[in-house]
């Protein structure tokens, strides 16, 4: 995830409070926090899958906002996760109002259809 200023010793405490280095996951933030969670969700959800865990074939990501990390390295884990879910017979959900991704031939795009005060929305009257 590009993280350069992140510990790559990691552990987890009793409560599942994730330890970098010495440093917890909570004295984090901005981007680099926000890098820290999509990859420790990504790693949890690869260990689900390589242990054939029955019941979850999907996980839901929202984007990140733009400001908050580089579309390049977003790409990038796009990829990797991609190829994890394929690998694993699971699916990737991504909710986002920003970020657009290039879909390949088995990807499919839901918009929403209703109208909301700053976008569109899934849910409204009917």
């Amino acid at each position: 995830m590009k993280t350069k200023n992140v510990s790559r010793e990691i552990s987890f405490e009793q409560d599942l409070d994730i330890v970098f280095g010495g440093e917890r996951i909570t004295q984090f933030s901005g981007s680099t926090l926000l890098r820290l969670v999509l990859a420790v969700k990504a790693a949890f959800f690869e260990v689900c899958l390589a242990r054939g865990a029955k019941g979850i074939e999907f996980i839901i990501f929202d984007t990140p906002r733009q400001q908050d990390m580089e579309e390049v390295h977003f790409a990038e884990f796009l990829t990797k996760l991609k190829s994890l879910v394929s690998q694993g017979d699971a699916q990737l959900i991504f909710s986002t109002t920003e970020y657009h991704y290039e879909m390949a031939s088995n990807d499919k795009e839901w918009r929403p259809e209703f109208p909301g005060d700053e976008h569109a929305m899934f849910l409204g009257r009917v």
